[in-house]
């Protein structure tokens, strides 16, 4: 499994704003907060996607390789970055869908 367009963003998002403010909230810290509009719009596909793709070994290593590429991360960091950046999202769609009303079924 790849990672979709959707994953990428929800990823990227997640780590520019985990490193934004892990000093405390900043005005510079707002570009990082710019990226979320994106990573949300297809939060859900994005995070089936996340899911599926950080289930494999090939999966794991592209999302590496992305966050690599992105971000300047020694490869001793990168591993937990990547992983508490995961559960991040992870925690925050659990909290979206325990707070978003229950679709009405059709009948």
């Amino acid at each position: 499994m790849a990672l979709n367009d959707d994953a990428k963003e929800i990823l990227v998002a997640g780590v520019s704003i985990a490193n934004a403010l892990s000093d405390g909230i900043q005005l510079s810290d707002v570009g990082a907060l710019m990226k979320l509009p994106a990573a949300i719009t297809g939060w859900n596909d994005g995070i089936t996607n996340l899911k599926e793709t950080v289930a494999t070994p090939e999966g794991r290593q592209e999302i590496e390789e992305l966050l690599k590429e992105e971000f300047d991360i020694p490869d001793d960091e990168l591993e937990d970055k990547i992983e508490k950046t995961i559960a991040w999202v992870s925690a925050t769609y659990d909290l979206y869908e325990t707070w978003s009303p229950e679709p009405e079924e059709e009948e």
